[in-house]
């Protein structure tokens, strides 16, 4: 059942990040950031943490996983240290999938070339 509910979590963003390609004229850039958004936005009203209770894997591999991370760090930071800690603990949640993904960015880099 859980890979059921992980399925239908990730289809569900993708059906909407592809309604959305489809109809406007947005980058991949820009889907990018309004998915960060939308899963801040979602975590902001009780949502997100729901979703990942029922879509697991689903929910966390997505983009919109990051940006409830970066929610998550900056209500904790705010409730820890007050205003400034709102940028002191937004990547605390985060800051591990970030650094790897630079660092296996780099070793990509090196061992492969690119095709034009």
């Amino acid at each position: 059942m859980n890979f059921i509910n992980s399925f239908l979590v990730a289809g569900l963003f993708c059906l909407l990040a592809e309604v959305i390609r489809e109809y406007t004229r947005l980058t991949p850039g820009h889907m990018t950031s309004l998915f960060t958004i939308i899963g801040s936005f979602l975590s902001f009203i009780g949502i997100y943490p729901i979703l990942l209770d029922f879509g697991r894997g689903g929910s966390s591999i997505l983009i919109c996983n990051f940006g409830a991370s970066l929610y998550k760090g900056a209500i904790e930071g705010y409730y820890n240290y007050g205003f400034i800690g709102l940028f002191q603990e937004m990547l605390s949640y985060s800051g591990v999938a970030l650094t790897s993904a630079i660092v296996i960015s780099f070793l990509c880099a090196l061992f492969f070339k690119p095709k034009n």
